[in-house]
């Protein structure tokens, strides 16, 4: 057993309460499986296009998976999925996001189940955070799809309120969608109420809201995305914010739709809803009490589904650079404040000399935002992800009499 596979077992155990002494790795790792958050990613015999593949296996006995793992501008990490036969299997995972896979990229594992350390990456104009996790895979017979887990939850020392008397309390933040972050509306809280130094997974376990109700009392949770605090504020001074979307097709419903903003404190929320049955209606998705303040919407995600057929196009959008001073939402005590979550779609086309070191080539690169100046990163569809199965479109730089000086797909991957 090697060093760093010890001190991932020992984690394991401090994250998952007292085990027993003899356990073994395998049985360490099963104990971790059945309290974890478990997200599906769809396989595909198909190899990224980018990924480059050196491996000692048969290229048919290969099965690719891709998720985001952090904000979702961040690179995805590939893994790699090679059939031994006999119902043995290897994962490898691009941990350092360098589209390279090899034989150093093995995970440590028993049978189905295999752990990586990762970094949950946060790219702010074009600054890279990154955040240390512990992410566990599952593999099970038969499946087309790959179980991915966040391991490593984030835990704080928190006083509810300003009273200084207030005793503090240990709240501990779950990663509930496997994507390294700590704010969404699939995460949960728990937290210590009885202050025994433990965590009832159903008196104490509480999905992640802006608003919470502990023990009759209402509190704000402020925290950032990524756990680097967390705090619990009486919830007095209270506005609304609601958002609303149309298909703009006129002809697909919103089947799912969350949109996170963010607070000038660096606090973030998240709106989630779907449309009615009138797709052509402008729907209200949903809506929060929010804090006294200024926020901006910085992530999107839609999820369409066009009339008469039972496909799923998802689409993800988030914030790149500043806000302008149109985007923020000010919320008032008592008041509401509307905003669209979509807007008037615009498409630009961000243009710029390739790094061929030829004098006359260029690089075009589609770029879709929101009305609100979230720009387009990922599209799906049925949850296979689009560097071999999603949307592509065909790029082309013509002259002015028709003739074609270049031609590429492109895609939001």
């Amino acid at each position: 057993m090697n060093r760093r596979f010890l001190a991932f077992c020992t984690a394991l155990i401090l994250i998952s309460g007292a085990m027993p002494a003899a356990a073994t790795p395998e049985e360490d790792l099963k104990e971790v499986a059945r309290s974890v958050r478990w997200k599906s990613v769809a396989m595909s015999s198909d190899a990224p296009k980018d990924l480059i593949v050196e491996l000692p296996h048969d290229a048919a006995k290969l099965r690719f998976a891709e998720w985001v793992y952090g904000t979702p501008e961040s690179p995805r990490i590939a893994v790699v999925v090679a059939d031994l036969g006999d119902g043995r299997f290897k994962l490898y995972a691009d941990k350092d996001r360098d589209r390279g896979v090899d034989e150093r990229d093995v995970l440590n594992g028993q049978n189905e189940l295999c752990s990586v350390d990762v970094m949950a990456q946060q790219i702010t104009d074009n600054i890279v955070h990154e955040y240390p996790r512990t992410v566990l895979f599952r593999l099970r017979a038969g499946c087309e799809e790959l179980d991915v887990a966040t391991v490593s939850g984030i835990e704080h020392d928190v006083r509810p309120g300003d009273d200084p008397a207030n005793e503090a309390m240990r709240v501990r933040q779950i990663d509930g969608n496997a994507n390294g972050l700590f704010a969404d509306t699939k995460d949960f809280l728990q937290i210590d109420i009885n202050r025994d130094g433990r965590f009832d997974a159903f008196l104490e376990t509480f999905p992640f809201r802006p608003v919470m109700e502990v023990r009759g009392q209402r509190w704000f949770v402020k925290a950032d995305l990524f756990g680097k605090r967390l705090q619990l504020i009486a919830a007095t001074e209270t506005g609304k914010v609601r958002a609303v979307a149309q298909a703009r097709s006129g002809a697909d419903r919103i089947a799912e739709m969350i949109v996170t903003l963010s607070g000038e404190d660096g606090s973030v929320y998240s709106i989630s809803g779907k449309s009615g049955n009138d797709a052509n209606a402008h729907s209200a998705i949903g809506e929060l009490d929010l804090p006294v303040g200024r926020y901006a919407a910085s992530v999107l995600f839609l999820a369409l589904k066009p009339d008469g057929t039972d496909r799923k196009w998802e689409y993800t959008f988030s914030r790149e650079g500043g806000v302008s001073e149109k985007d923020w939402l000010s919320v008032v005590a008592g008041g509401t404040v509307e905003f669209d979550a979509i807007g008037e779609l615009v498409m630009n086309v961000a243009l710029e000399r390739a790094a061929r070191g030829e004098e006359n080539s260029l690089s075009l690169q589609p770029q879709l935002f929101t009305g609100s100046g979230l720009l387009i990163n990922s599209c799906q569809i049925d949850g296979a992800s689009g560097y071999n199965a999603g949307p592509q479109c065909q790029v082309s730089v013509d002259t002015l009499d028709g003739k074609a000086l270049g031609k590429s797909s492109s895609g939001f991957a």
